[in-house]
């Protein structure tokens, strides 16, 4: 295993930190009827009894008017029948607006879970997912195998690398900046200044976001006992966290598995 390059880089820029950036710092009333009985008197019960024309025409009168009050409850009755009917048919449309607006709920909840089922698309069929502190990636372990590397919360060999004597390996480390003034391009020069340092020979540096994390993607090379190791970083800060997720190999294998490296990258997510 060839950790040790990712050890000697670790080991420096904590050491080239220390040296250089130490900054630290109801009441209710009822109504009660009288009853009212009316008593015969002499003389108002002959003139009754003598008047019985006038009697038959006051209840051909009151016939009347309780026709004409029969007619009025019936057209109340129809009138409230209406009105029913319409509070119904408004009933039902509210209703039928309820059962739309309902679906419409679903169909933006049901939409919203597939954004967030399908938030990372960068993550290919039959990928493992593996987490660390505060990040996880996906990996395909078919492919790939765990494996202790020296110093790395998480490490991975490559299985079919190795036949020249060389494993290209995958690790990821996660490192403490506080009490130094550092951002992620502060942590950018101070590494480029390491790399220097250590001997390593600078290939490339561009910027690149995973995730919407911006970070820096970067290939440096060193040559260790007559082999020209190839290495390719991703490193992003979140708040006084440095991130940093490497790649070793030798030329021919760093050339067959950069591809797929940067794929793995782009499926990492932060917390």
């Amino acid at each position: 295993m060839m950790s040790w390059g990712i050890r000697k880089i670790v080991k420096g820029l904590v050491y080239y930190m220390k040296k250089k950036m130490m900054l630290l710092t109801g009441s209710v009333v009822l109504s009660l009827s009288m009853l009212f009985t009316a008593c015969s008197m002499p003389g108002r019960t002959a003139n009754i009894a003598s008047d019985g024309s006038n009697k038959e025409e006051e209840t051909t009168k009151k016939s009347k008017k309780n026709d004409d009050e029969e007619e009025t409850t019936t057209k109340k009755t129809k009138k409230n029948d209406d009105e029913e009917e319409t509070t119904t048919k408004k009933s039902k449309k509210n209703n039928d607006e309820e059962e739309t607006t309902t679906k419409k709920s679903k169909k933006n909840n049901d939409e919203e879970e597939t954004t967030k089922k399908s938030s990372n698309n960068n993550v290919k069929s039959g990928w493992k997912k593996y987490s660390g502190t505060g990040y996880s990636f996906y990996i395909d372990d078919s492919s790939w195998t765990s494996m202790n590397a020296s110093g790395a919360e998480l490490g991975f060999a490559h299985l079919g690398t190795s036949a020249d004597g060389f494993t290209e390996n995958i690790n990821t480390i996660v490192q403490d900046t506080s009490g130094y003034d550092l951002d992620l391009d502060g942590y950018k020069e101070l590494s480029l200044e390491q790399y220097e340092q250590l001997g390593y020979t600078l290939l490339s540096i561009d910027k690149m976001t995973v995730n919407g994390q911006d970070g820096y993607y970067v290939i440096t090379s060193v040559e260790q006992d007559d082999i020209l190791c190839m290495v390719a970083q991703y490193f992003t800060m979140i708040d006084e966290d440095a991130y940093i997720f490497t790649f070793v190999g030798d030329e021919e294998g760093f050339d067959d598995l950069e591809e797929e490296v940067i794929e793995i990258y782009n499926t990492i997510e932060f917390e």
